[in-house]
């Protein structure tokens, strides 16, 4: 592999699409004010804490995989391993799931429909600029082992 092909050539730093998702969905929220629930609903308080306890463990399990498998978080360094153990038993992709559980919990806890809209658009750009382009990355790298597990393991749930 050459320099330019020796990691996924993903758009955007994933992080970075997810920043750019809560300030777009924070900033329609300031000039349209679009809510979900009722104002005085708890449950909608909970169900915020809720989410991102869930985006928190998800994420902890899988970088727990990372340092365990010595291979590298980020999109932009060559991978090292095919993480196959712990949550990517489940899902090829649960630091994304994580990433939008987070946006959800932004839904709930500011009551707002535009972090929907967001988690919508952030689950298309990582889908198709992300996940697809480190899919046929690991694919060109690690050939048929990680073509079995592609076969063995759902994409997102």
């Amino acid at each position: 592999m050459n320099e330019k092909t020796a990691h996924a050539q993903v758009i955007a730093p994933p992080p970075v699409l997810v920043a750019l998702s809560i300030a777009a969905a924070f900033t329609a929220e300031h000039f349209w004010r679009l809510p979900l629930f009722s104002e005085d609903q708890m449950s909608r308080k909970y169900l915020a804490i809720v989410l991102f306890a869930v985006a928190v463990a998800i994420f902890a399990a899988a970088v727990s995989q990372f340092i365990k498998n010595k291979t590298d978080l980020s999109p932009y360094k060559p991978t090292t391993a095919i993480v196959v153990g712990g949550i990517y038993r489940f899902t090829r992709n649960p630091i994304y799931i994580a990433f939008l559980c987070v946006i959800l919990g932004f839904a709930a806890s500011f009551n707002s429909a535009w972090f929907l809209f967001a988690a919508l658009i952030l689950l298309v750009l990582l889908h198709f600029g992300v996940v697809k382009r480190e899919e046929h990355y690991l694919s060109s790298k690690f050939g048929g082992s990680y073509d079995e597990y592609r076969r063995r393991v759902r994409r997102w749930i």
